[in-house]
């Protein structure tokens, strides 16, 4: 596949950048560029994109702020929080930052970016099937690693040491997103990123020990053609029908954990994200805001869940073969319902009655059940095919999240005869 790109110098700035625990030289030689492919018309694409007021994204990137300041949003607070030395960043200013996004697009409303390009470009919504932003840096010999056979460019790596005295697990949340979906996926171009805990990734599909990249994470190219881990992936594409999220990005992942054992005493961290194959259109993780906790071993989590939300009581006709039940898994202030593998979601035994019609895995819909702004999981079940009897008082759901915490939910139902 043959691509040409259109560049417009943004620039050429060298700063030397004191981090208060060592000094990093950071060359930003910035490119806007637009991606086309060979044969395509460039008049519309070469405009600027230029998105409207009201925006409920915000950005600040590394001219307002310095990395020991990006990374102290990173980690928690309390006893969990991890004490953070050395902190270095390679990279252009504009590649990572901070963000806000009251709308939570992602799963989350805020935390860190790190880019291969202009990490403003995540601002929705999708106007542009190619935006890009060419930084003319490196890429990063880590990453090179993870993908075999590609070379990486414009590299952002944060990188810093930490310890946690009191647990042996630290754990952190995360979104992978990118302007390369859905026309580049299964081609040459591969972007990915990483973050190496003492030299091992531990970025990974879960329950797998592959890494999250472009060609790994994907609905398919063309879209539900030969995808790859799909149950994993949110289309934003305007040629595929979209945009249907407020991001300029054409897709991006649910939200991961990111989990790894830690050594005694400090241990290391690296966070990096690169293109692959060329240097052109963004990709960008985002991590979410104080996320970055000493976590201990895992124990089953209860969340809260409403069997046919707006019921009260919880009314099911046990005589009616044909009874659908609905089931929210509801985002509170300790559990965020988006981190859910829905894959795992089984209600009395039960598991989800609808079912994505090209990748054949359950489907679940999000909504706001209880209308406190946060997003919930429904999934319905047929009663048929539940061990629900007619003198059962409570309904349970059990499933897991996406990093394999088991979840536990129970919810009052009254049957009728």
């Amino acid at each position: 596949m043959k691509r040409i790109h259109v560049v417009f110098l943004v620039g050429l700035t060298v700063l030397l950048l004191a981090t208060g625990c060592g000094q990093q030289l950071l060359m930003d030689q910035a490119e806007s560029t637009v991606r086309v492919r060979e044969g395509d018309s460039t008049s519309a694409l070469i405009k600027a994109v230029v998105h409207p007021e009201g925006s409920t994204w915000t950005t600040t990137d590394l001219e307002e702020m310095t990395p020991v300041e990006l990374v102290a949003n990173l980690v928690g607070s309390g006893g969990l929080a991890p004490i953070i030395s050395n902190v270095t960043y390679t990279g252009a200013h504009i590649a990572a930052g901070t963000f806000s996004d009251t709308e939570g697009t992602v799963g989350f409303n805020n935390g860190i970016i790190l880019s291969s390009g202009n990490i403003a470009n995540v601002i929705g919504p999708n106007q542009s099937d190619g935006i890009t932003v060419n930084n003319g840096l490196p890429g990063d010999s880590d990453l090179d690693g993870l993908i075999q056979n590609y070379v990486t460019y414009d590299a952002t790596v944060l990188e810093f040491d930490f310890e946690c005295p009191s647990v042996d697990v630290v754990s952190f949340q995360y979104v992978f997103m990118s302007d390369e979906y859905n026309e580049y996926v299964n081609t040459q171009y591969n972007d990915v990123f990483g973050f190496f805990l003492n030299g091992v990734n531990i970025a990974l599909i879960p329950t797998t020990p592959t890494p999250v990249s472009i060609n790994n994470v994907n609905g398919g190219n063309p879209l539900g053609t030969n995808p790859s881990n799909p149950v994993y992936y949110i289309n934003n594409d305007l040629s595929d029908g979209g945009p249907f999220h407020d991001t300029e990005m054409d897709g991006f992942t649910t939200v991961f954990y990111a989990t790894g054992n830690l050594m005694p005493g400090v241990n290391h961290i690296k966070l990096a994200i690169a293109d692959a194959g060329d240097r052109i259109l963004d990709s960008n993780v985002l991590i979410k805001g104080e996320s970055f906790v000493g976590a201990p071993p895992f124990f089953e989590v209860e969340v809260a869940i409403d069997i046919k939300p707006g019921s009260d009581p919880n009314s099911i006709n046990f005589n009616n073969a044909n009874e659908v039940i609905p089931v929210a898994i509801l985002t509170t202030e300790d559990f965020d319902a988006l981190t859910v593998n829905h894959t795992t979601v089984t209600f009395e035994g039960a598991t989800e009655m609808h079912e994505d019609r090209k990748t054949y895995e359950p489907r679940v819909h999000k909504d706001d059940v209880d209308g406190d702004g946060d997003t919930d999981l429904v999934f319905h079940f047929r009663l048929a095919e539940t061990a629900l009897a007619l003198d059962s008082t409570v309904g349970t759901l059990v499933g897991e999240t996406l990093d394999g915490t088991p979840i536990t939910g129970t919810d009052s139902v009254r049957m009728i005869d």
